[in-house]
């Protein structure tokens, strides 16, 4: 939801405008394929890192080290199905509704990649944006979820986590329809 761009061509001046993300022994990567992702593909990209996600257009998001990463993009270089890979920047993380110029507090949900450390990296992600932890994590299947309030300028710093996948405006969901309207005013009919 970021924003797209053409892997042939590059990627956009924009990608970089928020640096990198933090140095570590596994990061996310983006990897795509020159067509739509056959088995065996798909296998030897397992064998080689952590898929956390499919990306469209055929391209998935992994979990790889530097080591795993340099054995895809072999793949990459024999002119094989691989077709690009590259680091899934902080610029990729961030909802475009949301300003980083702003330094008004904001409501988000901050969508981590599950691993034996969360817990830790959602407190070094507290520690790190001055945010107040409003809920408690969830987790469905690879990602864990939080809601934070934290001011839109610290979300670049959030951004840079290694295991940060999505951060978006969270509003607390209100029921609009006529049905429930008339069961909060007690006009219920039948039994």
């Amino acid at each position: 939801r970021a924003g797209a761009f053409d892997t042939t061509e590059g990627e956009s001046v924009s990608a970089a405008a928020l640096g990198d993300s933090d140095a570590a022994d596994e990061r996310l990567y983006l990897v795509q394929f020159v067509g739509p992702i056959k088995k065996q593909w798909f296998n030897e990209l397992n064998a080689n890192a952590d898929i956390v996600a499919y990306i469209p257009n055929n391209a998935y998001l992994i979990r790889a080290s530097a080591s795993e990463l340099s054995h895809i993009n072999s793949l990459k270089s024999t002119g094989s199905h691989v077709q690009w890979t590259g680091d899934y920047k902080p610029a990729y993380k961030i909802a475009p509704e949301l300003s980083l110029d702003s330094d008004e507090e904001v409501t988000t949900t901050i969508q981590f990649v599950s691993t034996k450390n969360t817990a830790q990296e959602i407190e070094e992600l507290v520690t790190r944006s001055s945010a107040s932890l409003i809920d408690t994590p969830t987790t469905v299947l690879n990602y864990t979820n939080i809601r934070v309030k934290v001011r839109q300028r610290r979300l670049a710093d959030v951004a840079r986590l290694n295991t940060v996948v999505w951060i978006e405006p969270w509003t607390e969901p209100v029921l609009h329809d006529e049905k429930q309207g008339l069961i909060l005013a007690g006009k219920l009919t039948g039994s």
